[in-house]
């Protein structure tokens, strides 16, 4: 859209910015940013119009143009000192992990409008992610003071209850976010996670349901397949389960494919590459999608449909047996998918591992398959998690992991793996070989709170970062407990 004031002999010009206000709204909905960022370019040449210049940071960020977002956030803050712009500011600041800023921002948004219930909940939110859970729990209690008919308070002060590992009272106040109307979906998805670290699974894959609704990958997946999700699965419905989200969960759930399929004969698996080897004959599955397949369900949701109250045994790629080695065989794998949201939360440094194991005594093996270094979303610096890699006695075997069942017989040959919560972490537990899994203090809902196991896999013995009130353990640490825990 393009304004053009001067070839225009006379121009309505409120007339025209309500045009475009209504246009940038239907672009927004429809998540098209570039196009939304182009017309408010063209719009703040011809208004000042506060308005504009908000929509166009927000849209800035969404297309991560961070730098640019920022410089519209501080003029807006400078020019019109108005609380919502220190409020969004604040979020931005939030999400690109400078909370001691983000702070001064949504402070001061509170004292331009100390009636504003959000910027409480939102200043609680900074204070949460510093575990300050008592002083967040001030702020978002006074939110729900205020405003206890928006979901989205209650919805924070869920989360933050859940960080302090007080699960019934968050769950609680889960469940009174998503009765209220207009509730986000995604808080139901919160809910499961919630229910989950109960271990309350049968109740939880409802909820869980509702990511059909939120998740934009899964979204887009139905609709570039023309896909449907049905109202009610019956015998006779003829419809594919496909994959969702990391290869690593997709492994995890496979195990409920069997049981499902003797239940829905007319079901197929749309089986990824990777997979294809590890496939058994009781699976009925396919490379592609048929296209006369119109509907389709997540693998992940399996569960949901029959009803699983626990958790059976791991799908099987091979059988372990304890091997007869001169020195024990130790395979290490530190990072995971760099893509995955919170890779920076489960990664760790190689030399985390090397600095506590003898590679004398041991032979000691890599796993890794991906060593590259690497840059988050949101953050400047770059990150080499297998820094000094090369200096230490190690096999590499990262050429002959071609796939999951390469990966698995390889793993057979091991005395013992070490890891963090990766896809290597599914392929040990579904060989059964014995290995030892090192989570960070805001572990994966799988992975539970507490407690050295999971009923996920049996053969994994879990280590856990400490955290206290004043500091929280490294993963060097972590693992050097581990190493003279297990007498390594």
């Amino acid at each position: 859209m393009n304004i053009d004031v001067e070839n225009s002999e006379e121009v309505d010009l409120d007339e025209l910015l309500d045009k475009a206000f209504k246009t940038i709204q239907f672009y927004l909905k429809s998540k098209d940013y570039k196009t939304a960022e182009a017309i408010l370019e063209q719009t703040i040449k011809v208004t000042d119009k506060h308005l504009f210049y908000q929509l166009l940071s927000l849209v800035k960020t969404k297309m991560n143009k961070y730098e640019e977002a920022e410089t519209l956030y501080k003029k807006l803050c400078d020019d019109y000192n108005n609380p919502d712009d220190y409020n969004n500011y604040a979020l931005f600041l939030n999400n690109n992990n400078r909370m001691q800023e983000s702070l001064v921002y949504s402070s001061k948004a509170m004292e331009l409008n100390p009636e504003k219930a959000v910027f409480y909940s939102n200043h609680a939110l900074t204070l949460t992610r510093l575990n300050k859970h008592d002083e967040a729990l001030e702020f978002i209690n006074t939110a729900l003071k205020m405003r206890s008919d928006e979901w989205y308070h209650h919805a924070n002060k869920g989360c933050c209850l859940a960080e302090m590992s007080n699960y019934e009272e968050a769950e609680q106040c889960f469940r009174n976010a998503v009765k209220i109307e207009k509730c986000d979906k995604e808080i139901n998805v919160d809910l499961f996670h919630c229910l989950a670290f109960q271990k309350k699974f049968k109740e939880a894959w409802t909820f869980y349901e509702e990511r059909y609704f939120c998740y934009e990958n899964l979204m887009k997946f139905m609709i570039a397949n023309k896909l449907v999700k049905p109202d009610n699965l019956s015998e006779n419905l003829e419809f594919v389960v496909f994959c969702e989200q990391g290869a690593g969960d997709n492994l995890m759930y496979l195990r409920f494919l069997e049981e499902f399929q003797q239940k829905y004969k007319n079901s197929y698996f749309f089986c990824p590459e990777n997979f294809v080897s590890i496939m058994s004959d009781k699976i009925k599955w396919k490379p592609e999608i048929d296209k006369n397949t119109q509907f389709g369900i997540s693998l992940l949701s399996l569960p949901f449909y029959l009803g699983a109250e626990k958790i059976p045994e791991p799908y099987k790629i091979c059988e372990y047996k304890k091997p007869n080695n001169l020195k024990k065989k130790i395979g290490l794998i530190w990072a995971g998918n760099a893509a995955a949201p919170m890779d920076y939360q489960r990664s760790t440094f190689f030399t985390d591992f090397a600095d506590n194991l003898d590679f004398e005594k041991h032979e000691i093996y890599s796993f890794q398959k991906d060593r590259r270094v690497r840059k988050y979303k949101n953050q400047t610096n770059v990150v080499d998690y297998s820094e000094n890699f090369e200096k230490y006695k190690i096999t590499d075997l990262s050429e002959e992991l071609i796939d999951v069942k390469s990966t698995a017989t390889m793993m057979s040959q091991m005395d013992l793996i070490m890891c963090i919560d990766s896809l290597p972490t599914h392929i040990a537990g579904s060989v059964g070989v014995p290995t030892v899994l090192f989570v960070s203090n805001k572990p994966d809902w799988r992975w539970g709170k507490f407690g050295d196991s999971s009923e996920w896999y049996s053969n994994i013995k879990i280590y856990r970062q400490v955290t206290d009130e004043k500091r929280t353990q490294s993963f060097k640490e972590t693992i050097g407990f581990a190493v003279k825990d297990l007498g390594l």
